[in-house]
């Protein structure tokens, strides 16, 4: 929790209006008809507890509240007619603590409970149809919310529902959108669970746990992971999402990174455990939709990254989550980056200042070219200066780069952008390893340590000597034993 706002928040801010499906102000019964942002304000008719109705054909929907008890129960039946809709804004901003609707509800307008501040839980009949865009928005008391049938939901809809712990959803649900988000370029709802940032619960399941008590995962059979990736993948700052991609981010330098070796090292292997453990998001990718991958929005972000890796295995992402995500991680492991962007490339990539010297790193094209070209190619945007970059391809040509309003803000970004000047010093790595040349206590010096710390290596292999390239091999063995060069030498000497 405390950490929840180093993470960027990246939403599409899509507001707009869908074509209601209640009929304008009329005291005659009308059938329902499609006229946007237009609703009834008379009522035909007012139950004992306060209910306002009208009536549209030979049933009933509800058109406001004016009564004093904040616990309501709405008939199934009034005047010998089925109750079978809410109103679009029909409940808006009324004070209800709860709601109790029958099962004749079919229809649940637009606004219907937008801005209900008080309203503790709601329980969505299994006969509607549709929640149209930001129905619950800001209802800021609610705790729970059940949707029983299959419904189409559509962008917004519990936003802002900051006190929400816990919700059921019939997984056979599906997103939605309206026609103002349609309008605006959504293909399907986005922001369904943003800002319910104490969500913990997810049909019945407490969504964060721990594999052997340490490394952070998210619970869930296939059938709630189902349901977790359709609606809140695309959401941000929801509780338990924010809660686990932090505890990864101080996971993954604790226990995936060599301890106490140089910056250069971990930064490497932050930049592996990212190649190993994304790939980059296409139309047919599990989350990708469009073809153009720029049009993912949430996937720019780490929100997305994580939560597919959760949920996946895999995570997902395009340039700027590679970018964000490693610039996340080398904050926790105590480096020093940036994250650049060439906006007429559209690319993004990330400079570091590691052991003193600065140096590009461009993950995202590591990650492709080793899919094209094989393991031998995996550092070719690695530990590399300003001049080799460009060299490498012009889309990394410093009179391209501007700031991002991304992760890094605009005076990290200009310190960011400073160091591009400074990223002259070449780094040694002529086995093209990731790993200095004989840096074999990787402290990210060429000393008499090294020599030290190889004799120690030999001795403990029963061997004479130990080519160059099992220098990579001695690493992955030092971090998955948790030891430091100084263990290891303890240990053999």
């Amino acid at each position: 929790m405390k950490h929840r706002k180093l993470l960027s928040i990246l939403s599409a801010a899509l507001l707009g209006l869908s074509a209601a499906v209640f009929p304008p102000d009329a005291l005659e019964p009308v059938e329902l008809v499609a006229k946007a942002d237009q609703y009834t304000t008379k009522a035909q008719y007012k139950t004992p507890e306060g209910l306002l109705m009208n009536k549209s054909g030979s049933t009933l929907y509800i058109v406001g509240y004016t009564g004093s008890d904040m616990n309501v129960k709405v008939p199934s039946k009034y005047e010998g007619m089925k109750v079978t809709a809410i109103a679009a804004r029909g409940l808006e901003g009324i004070k209800l603590k709860t709601i109790d609707l029958p099962d004749t509800i079919e229809s649940i307008g637009k606004y219907a409970f937008r801005n209900c501040t008080e309203l503790t839980k709601i329980v969505i009949p299994e006969k509607v149809t549709l929640l149209e865009a930001q129905t619950f928005y800001n209802c800021k008391k609610m705790k729970s919310a059940e949707i029983k049938g299959e419904a189409e939901i559509q962008e917004k809809v519990f936003m802002n529902c900051k006190a929400l712990k816990e919700v059921q959803i019939n997984p056979k649900c599906k997103r939605g959108v309206s026609a103002a988000g349609k309008k605006a370029g959504l293909e399907k709802s986005r922001d369904t669970f943003t800002n319910c940032v104490n969500l913990e619960k997810v049909n019945g399941v407490k969504m964060l746990g721990h594999l052997n008590g340490v490394e952070p995962i998210l619970n869930g059979n296939a059938q709630v992971k189902k349901v977790v990736g359709k609606f809140m993948i695309r959401s941000e700052s929801v509780g338990f999402v924010m809660d686990y991609i932090h505890e990864l981010w101080d996971y993954i330098p604790q226990y995936k990174l060599l301890r106490f070796g140089s910056q250069a090292v971990r930064a490497r292997q932050i930049h592996d455990w990212l190649v190993d453990n994304c790939k980059y998001m296409t139309e047919g990718t599990k989350y990708g939709e469009v073809k153009d991958a720029k049009h993912n929005i949430e996937f720019h972000s780490v929100t997305g990254l994580f939560l597919s890796y959760g949920l996946e295995g895999v995570g997902e992402t395009v340039c700027d989550g590679y970018a964000a995500a490693f610039q996340m991680l080398a904050k926790y492991a105590h480096i020093e980056s940036y994250m650049l962007i060439n906006d007429e490339e559209d690319h993004a990539w990330n400079l570091a200042k590691l052991d003193g010297n600065w140096y590009h790193l461009d993950c995202t094209w590591d990650d492709q070219i080793i899919e094209k070209k094989g393991e031998s190619y995996r550092y070719r945007f690695f530990m590399k200066t300003t001049a080799q970059m460009e060299r490498l391809d012009d889309k990394y040509l410093t009179q391209k780069v501007h700031r991002t309003d991304l992760t890094t803000t605009e005076e990290e970004f200009d310190q960011g952008v400073a160091g591009l000047e400074l990223a002259n010093v070449p780094y040694t790595d002529t086995n093209h390893d990731g790993i200095r040349d004989g840096d074999w206590n990787f402290d990210g010096k060429k000393n008499s340590e090294d020599t030290k710390t190889y004799k120690i290596l030999c001795k403990a292999l029963d061997v004479t000597s130990v080519p160059e390239s099992d220098l990579k091999n001695f690493l992955l063995c030092l971090t998955g034993w948790r030891w430091s060069v100084a263990d290891f030498c303890k240990a053999y000497q």
